[in-house]
């Protein structure tokens, strides 16, 4: 019986009948899961190796089924050593019957010396090797320790295959980009030195070829790959963009997608020194944005930008005429305006944050001399402040104030930041409010967040609550007479017209299954999911399409525009003083690439964090210990890129000017939209599944007061740690 036809790449296939009487037909196994029909017998091929390799190099499929181009090179070029392969094992093998012979060889020399009594025989031990009964083999085995996988020589010697000389190209650029090396040093003779150490048949190529040849095929790379990703996400992506200055003082504005997974794909940074950031500018690049996500066939579900007027007003603007994307504020921002509210209605609270700064720089600084001897001398200035135990006390008040800010900041920061987590922070600071000792500013803080709720599209917040099988309406005042399933019913069905642009069939049925309970919405199934509301939603699509269809969308939404200032922060790391000539476009690439590589290694750690988990014979993860460390200076480096860390008064009172001029900025977008709204009587909906509704975020009658919203029931969000805290 004839062996079925195999080779290292059958396990990437699946063989789906007889092609002759010699050859079988197959196709990838990323093409059999996802194709059907006519559309897979179109991608099938031949079952030999080299038609099978350059299926699997070009099928978008495989590719992102792999989710990576360095693993897809790593399965395409392995292919390529199967000859040595088979060589090596030929050559194990003549190895194996040599040691029999030498074995033999030993027992004979020994019984001759001990036979013949020969004083001066050395035995084999003392010489080493049988050298004398292999002579004629010498060649064969320099040849064979030459070609040994496992031989240190055979790795840093040998001459690289043509396959595998992009893969080393490829490498060598990875490295520059990630490490921030000026493509110079590929040139430097002390690189030269080094590679020619290490292999003297390595030919590395020039500065010239590695910033564009090499630089231009990975980024093209790069960005199929993210197409690929952004058209395959069935649940839709969220584009996030704002403006930087570069170290050349250009403006450039940049913008990128957030996957409903949470993956961060940079999309374009491009110079616009010679224009205004004015409504009249920005509304053309964002309805540019639309339209070509739209020709890619990409799913867009939201977009979310900083509080600046020209964003703003924007956001006004659009959101009539495309009812099926959801513009939002970027929240990790809003976050960051309420912190300096504080400072805004408490000057208390002001000067003495401004007398902390000044003695923590104090100290801080390794010019200043404060002990002689063992004894302290500081300025009668410092003394007076240390020795003030009002002072004391409103520090300690800053301090409990600031520490729940400052940790819903950091959680909003993150690119899985969602719409619940933002109300349940919002309903968190007002009940602290409620219950602060100074009843006065805690009045005015809650207005100022009453007035940033008012301006958001609070429906759609509400939602985000009730449909989190751990929220619900278990938090909500249930003496409110306006909001219950009922009346979020309404909000569900625009969205779902908004959204997939159809009316629903089977909606708000779904919606009442899920309200009682009924399973899979109780709460032992949503436990499985560790309180992963996303995967739950995935997980009962197919029997509640239409409910987990709006919900997907929901709990798919990035809520903040972090991960464009990690992009600028990204490419002034790349784009330093030292290396001012790079242009735009180049530092663009680069910092593409590196997001792709941190991604990936980022992947990687959680792939082993849970192969360690689920491993019930893994020894115990010691943190302290250097033999598993997270890859965490992948942050760290962007950390180091721009130290915001405020070091004198000066700079704190620049910080706080700062706050008042973007809290001035953000009063006078609010007093136009105000104005606008006054002045647009008719703000019905266009369409005629729509035209019955008024878009939620301007509906007086979808406006509810924070104050009152939740009951006394909520509590802090679980990553404050309040408890722990005090």
């Amino acid at each position: 019986m004839k062996r079925p036809r195999t080779h290292r790449l059958t396990k990437y296939i699946k063989v789906l009948g007889k092609q002759n009487s010699c050859n079988t037909y197959a196709a990838c196994i990323a093409c059999f899961e996802k194709l059907e029909g006519d559309e897979l017998s179109r991608n099938t091929f031949t079952n030999k190796k080299l038609q099978v390799k350059n299926h699997l190099k070009n099928c978008p499929h495989f590719r992102e089924k792999i989710g990576n181009q360095e693993e897809l090179d790593d399965i395409i070029n392995l292919t390529d050593n199967e000859m040595e392969e088979k060589i090596y094992q030929k050559r194990q093998k003549v190895d194996n019957e040599f040691g029999k012979n030498d074995e033999k060889v030993l027992k004979y020399l020994k019984s001759l010396q001990y036979n013949f009594k020969i004083p001066k025989f050395k035995s084999i031990e003392e010489t080493g090797s049988v050298k004398s009964f292999r002579s004629f083999a010498s060649s064969t085995s320099s040849t064979r320790n030459f070609n040994s996988k496992n031989t240190i020589k055979n790795n840093l010697i040998r001459t690289p295959t043509k396959s595998e000389i992009p893969k080393f190209e490829r490498l060598l650029l990875r490295m520059s980009v990630a490490n921030g090396f000026s493509f110079q040093w590929i040139d430097h003779p002390a690189t030269l030195e080094l590679f020619e150490f290490l292999n003297p048949h390595l030919i590395l190529p020039n500065r010239k070829a590695l910033s564009n040849r090499i630089l231009t095929r990975e980024t093209e790379n790069v960005n199929t790959l993210r197409n690929d990703k952004l058209i395959n996400d069935k649940v839709g992506v969220v584009l996030a963009f704002d403006g930087w200055k570069n170290i050349l003082n250009q403006h450039i504005f940049g913008s990128l997608f957030i996957s409903s997974s949470g993956e961060i794909l940079i999309w374009d940074a491009s110079d616009i020194s010679s224009e205004c950031e004015r409504l009249i500018e920005i509304i053309p690049k964002i309805t540019g944005l639309i339209q070509e996500t739209k020709r890619l066939g990409i799913k867009l579900n939201a977009i979310v930008s900083d509080s600046a007027p020209a964003y703003a007003a924007a956001r006004r603007r659009l959101r009539l005429e495309y009812a099926e994307i959801v513009f939002l504020p970027c929240f990790a921002h809003q976050c960051q305006l309420a912190i300096g509210d504080i400072f805004k209605e408490s000057p208390i609270l002001k000067t003495a944050s401004s007398k902390a700064i000044k003695i923590a720089s104090y100290f801080k600084n390794a010019n200043n001399s404060y002990f002689i001897g063992d004894e302290l001398y500081l300025n009668s200035e410092l003394c007076q402040i240390l020795l003030d135990n009002d002072w004391w006390e409103k520090i300690e008040l800053l301090q409990d104030i600031l520490l729940p800010y400052c940790g819903v900041l950091n959680k909003l920061q993150c690119d899985k930041a969602r719409l619940y987590e933002v109300l349940h922070a919002l309903g968190y600071f007002c009940q602290f409010w409620k219950q602060f000792p100074d009843s006065d500013l805690g009045n005015q803080m809650i207005d100022r967040l009453e007035k940033r709720w008012s301006q958001w599209e609070q429906p759609l917040f509400l939602l985000s609550f009730a449909l989190h099988p751990k929220y619900r309406f278990a938090y909500f005042n249930s003496d409110l007479n306006n909001l219950s399933f009922t009346s979020l019913g309404r909000y569900l069905t625009y969205y779902y017209k908004a959204w997939f642009k159809k009316r629903p069939l089977r909606l708000l049925l779904e919606f009442e299954d899920f309200r009682q309970k009924v399973e899979p919405f109780n709460n032992e199934t949503f436990e499985q999911f560790g309180e992963d509301a996303f995967k739950f939603w995935g997980y009962v699509e197919g029997d509640y399409k239409e409910l987990a269809a709006v919900a997907l969308k929901i709990f798919g939404m990035c809520v903040n525009a972090a991960s464009v200032e990690r992009m600028w922060s990204s490419m002034g790391f790349l784009h330093t003083v030292r290396r001012n000539r790079l242009k735009n476009e180049k530092i663009l690439a680069m910092s593409q690439l590196r997001a792709s590589i941190n991604f990936s290694l980022r992947e990687k750690e959680l792939q082993q964090s849970q192969i360690q988990f689920l491993d019930s014979n893994a020894l115990p993860m010691e943190t302290d210990s250097e033999v598993f460390t997270p890859n965490s200076n992948i942050e760290e480096e962007e950390e180091d890129i721009e130290d915001n860390t405020i070091v004198t008064p000066e700079h704190w009172e620049q910080e706080l000017g700062e706050w008042e001029e973007m809290l001035i900025e953000e009063g006078l977008a609010q007093l136009e939209e105000e104005e606008e709204l006054r002045s647009n009587s008719d703000n019905n909906m266009k369409g005629d599944l729509l035209s019955e509704y008024i878009h939620p975020a301007i509906n007086k009658k979808a406006k509810w007061e924070l104050k009152s919203l939740f009951s006394s029931s909520l509590n802090a969000p679980n990553y404050l740690n309040i408890e722990s805290n005090e």
